[in-house]
């Protein structure tokens, strides 16, 4: 069964009120939950080609969803500032995601499975 990105987006959005208001009622600051918007999310979390995301609008937003979508996890600041970087400096959308792999199968062959 299939979702449209309008399905995804309703339920993230209330996903996202349930989880600000548990952090508000715990009395945690809503500024130390990081939410990614919608169309990263969409991206991360849904089945998508590796080419949909280099549709995604803004470079941030871009290298956040392939952190996600690549190496299946968060990445930290300092690692985003990097990617940022590279494609700053001329690296294609394409490179990076090249790049991205390689690195998470080089670390899949090293780890193994934890």
């Amino acid at each position: 069964m299939s979702h449209s990105s309008d399905d995804f987006a309703s339920i993230y959005d209330a996903v996202i009120a349930e989880v600000m208001f548990n952090v508000e009622r715990q009395g945690a600051l809503p500024e130390s939950v990081t939410i990614e918007p919608t169309n990263v999310a969409a991206h991360c979390f849904m089945d998508v080609p590796y080419e949909e995301l280099l549709t995604i609008e803004g470079d941030e937003n871009f290298v956040i969803a392939c952190g996600s979508k690549i190496w299946d996890r968060l990445m930290g600041e300092p690692q985003k500032l990097v990617l940022l970087e590279d494609l700053q400096s001329g690296v294609s959308r394409e490179q990076l995601m090249a790049r991205m792999t390689e690195n998470a199968l080089q670390s899949a062959v090293v780890l193994g499975s934890l």
